[in-house]
């Protein structure tokens, strides 16, 4: 009886990933060997076996490592060029690389170990070996329910811009579906099998779209695997002891949000580690432990997907960061900013407390990236510092970037999405909540809280019936870290939009993040609340 070992789900999920890229290599490896051998097709022989080498020990397999090395010692003789490429053994090759991957996948699942692989005394003039398959050191049987996890998962390959194409074409369906469902003619209806029919219709629209979501999910596991190396890196270039905590890695995200978020976690993790932390001295000054920790989370909240990356180190620097604003002119000599607006400064472009700068920050643009960047995916970022504790900044990011939840508004003849993320509330101001500073900003007083106010049909030029009423319903919005009420005529439902680009360049278009197709069949665009914000403040301080 074969030994059995137990496996956890994070571990066969690895031994998959193996399995699936080790396959594609091997393959690739044949379609060059059907070709007459160039350098750059050696070359990629090599890098194919040397991968499979690697995270083969990573995982410890030790046959797939041996037979790997060999093969890669071959090749490297072939382009070196002191051997002449033989075909039929480098197929050979492959075909025992390809009998290894089958012993592995069936020890994983059948929660033995990996049959075990003795070289030939000559593998460089035959490339043969012998597989011996190992019997014991006897064990417990596995319960049903671990057999049944145990099992790798099959996967399909598929061309990203095939998925892509699917996803599009099932957010047209909801659209079409929206508009018929919604239609005079369908909704008069009162033959109870065709409300049926319907009704299962969107609920089919639905899961469809679910599912097509799910096709561009991927963990978020391979994005915090590459940050263990990024604060190595860190911690060897400063001089600072700093370990990584992660959790949360097996979280799932659209796949462009996870391409996206690569370059802001990078800027944080420098912040973190060359401005939070202290060095391992001043840590044990300050009664902390020599090591300092930098802590990489993420959690599911409300439908999104929230990482935060926080540090145990100083603290913002409050007092340098209000000295180095009230130098640029950012802030009045008497004025006093909450911490949320304090913090908020170092997101501007340029903006840095640094008094010199190093190979790693100290230019003032790597928080800029990371709002910059966040935003673009519908995002928002917070911080919160406590002096000599440390830094947490917070992104709440969507799980897909092709669809949001928001409320769609109207002004004049014109109807708006504002994402429900940045809605804080929505009421009709009575008129002792209205207020003007310096004859000039309108205010709107809400619990003691002066908050600007946007009156969207001027700001975009929008069409009002002739004697109609002026927009009288305020709907509070946060972006940038600051609050703004937003005048419209009406609120008329919450919906989920699939978004589509903006494909061209129209009045105020900076204002908008992109367009949605609603149930009537008519555009709908979507207000970038950050940016509706920050014009607001701009235009705020000139005045």
């Amino acid at each position: 009886m074969a030994q059995r070992v137990e496996r956890d789900a994070e571990t066969i999920e690895l031994h998959a990933d193996f399995l699936e890229e080790a396959g594609e290599g091997l393959t690739q490896v044949e379609q060059l060997l059907a070709s007459a051998p160039t350098a750059e097709s050696i070359g990629a022989m090599f890098r194919v076996f040397h991968t499979i080498k690697g995270v083969a020990g990573f995982l410890e397999l030790r046959q797939a490592i041996e037979v790997a090395h060999t093969t890669e010692t071959l090749l490297n003789q072939y382009r070196e060029g002191s051997k002449t490429l033989d075909r039929d053994l480098m197929f050979e090759a492959v075909a025992l690389h390809r009998a290894l991957l089958a012993a592995v996948k069936q020890a994983v699942e059948g929660h033995c170990e990996v049959a075990s692989v003795e070289r030939a005394a000559d593998f460089i003039a035959r490339l043969q070996l012998e597989i011996r398959t190992e019997r014991a050191v006897s064990a417990a049987a596995p319960t049903a329910v671990v057999e049944a996890s145990s099992q790798l998962k099959e996967t399909l390959k598929v061309d990203l811009e095939r998925v892509d194409t699917l996803v599009e074409m099932v957010g047209e369906l909801l659209v079409v579906e929206s508009i018929v469902a919604n239609a005079p003619e369908v909704v008069g209806l009162s033959a109870p099998r065709v409300r049926q029919s319907l009704g299962q219709l969107t609920k089919i629209c639905r899961d469809l779209q679910s599912l097509a979501m799910r096709l561009r999910m991927v963990p978020l596991r391979g994005l915090f695997q590459k940050t263990v190396r990024i604060v190595h890196e860190l911690s060897k270039k400063t001089g600072k002891d700093v370990a990584l905590a992660r959790e949360g890695d097996d979280i799932e995200l659209d796949r462009g949000v996870v391409l996206k978020l690569e370059e802001p976690l990078m800027h944080m993790l420098r912040n973190a580690i060359d401005h939070g932390v202290e060095t391992a001295a001043q840590r044990t000054a300050a009664g902390k432990p020599a090591q300092a920790t930098v802590r990489l989370k993420a959690f599911a909240e409300s439908g999104r997907v929230v990482i935060e990356i926080s540090d145990d180190g100083q603290g913002l620097q409050r007092d340098a960061i209000v000295r180095r604003a009230r130098e640029r002119g950012l802030l009045g000599p008497g004025e006093e900013p909450a911490d949320a607006e304090v913090w908020n400064l170092i997101f501007l472009p340029g903006f840095s407390t640094a008094t010199q700068v190093t190979e790693l920050s100290g230019r003032g643009v790597g928080m800029d990236v990371v709002l910059r960047n966040v935003q673009a995916m519908q995002g928002r970022v917070t911080v919160s510092s406590t002096k000599g504790q440390g830094t947490t900044v917070r992104l709440s990011l969507p799980l897909t970037l092709a669809v949001i939840n928001g409320m769609l508004v109207s002004c004049g003849d014109e109807r708006y999405i504002i994402p429900s993320l940045a809605i804080v509330e929505s009421l009709r101001p009575r008129p002792t909540m209205w207020g003007r500073l310096a004859q000039r900003t309108e205010l709107l007083n809400l619990r003691g809280e002066l908050l600007s106010v946007v009156r969207l049909d001027q700001l975009l030029g929008t069409r009002r019936a002739e004697g109609a009423e002026a927009p009288s319903l305020a709907v509070i919005v946060e972006g940038s870290g600051r609050k703004v009420a937003v005048m419209v005529h009406d609120v008329l439902a919450e919906q989920q939009v699939v978004i589509k680009p903006l494909s061209s360049a129209a009045e105020a278009a900076d204002l908008f993040s992109g367009v949605a197709v609603l149930a009537d069949g008519r555009a709908g665009l979507i207000l970038d609340v950050d940016r509706l914000v920050r014009r607001t403040a701009s235009a705020g301080a000139r005045s």
